[in-house]
Parts: C-alpha cells; sequence; structure tokens
C-alpha cells in the first residue's frame, strides 16, 4: 500500500493545491488505503492528522486516530483545515 499511495498518487488524480510536488489526490488510492489516497491535502499540510479535508473525502485512518484520541491513547492531534475548505464546506 505505501507503494500505491506513493506511486499511484503521483501519476494520476487530482491536485487541490498547488504545492512543489507532483502528489495528487486519487479516490480509488485512498478508499484501499484508509484516506492516504488524499496525498496532494497530506503535502499541503503534512501535520495534519486528517487527509480528507472535505466532506467527502472519507478518511478512515483518521477516525482511529480520533478513536485512540478518545480513550487517551493519542494525544495533541492537529488538524488543519484552510479557511476556503470551511467556507466550502458551508454552503
Amino acid at each position: 500500500m505505501t507503494w500505491l499511495v506513493n506511486s499511484a498518487t503521483h501519476l494520476w488524480g487530482v491536485r487541490r493545491f498547488n504545492t512543489h510536488d507532483d502528489s495528487t489526490n486519487n479516490w480509488w488510492v485512498a478508499l484501499l488505503t484508509g484516506g492516504e489516497g488524499w496525498h496532494n491535502n497530506h503535502h499541503a499540510h503534512p501535520v495534519s492528522a486528517t487527509h480528507g479535508m472535505r466532506w467527502w473525502e472519507l478518511d478512515f485512518n483518521y477516525w482511529l486516530i480520533r478513536l485512540l484520541g478518545l480513550l487517551g491513547l493519542a494525544r495533541n492531534i492537529k488538524v488543519i483545515r484552510t479557511l476556503r475548505n470551511a467556507q466550502l464546506d458551508r454552503g
């Protein structure tokens, strides 16, 4: 799966953010890897625990991180949301 993310998402997909690399968001890679396919989002905001930054970008790995946080096994979870994403999600 690591190969898939690092290869496929640098070849096929959509770029939401203008990063200094060729990373893309790829929905089918995201489904197969639990959310890692939102790779352009990750390159734009590498410290964010979630790679899915829109309501339709499913990120099961982040849900697991949140569960670990609720159980006290993960702390200081960082989530980056851009102002533009927050405005688009509202309507």
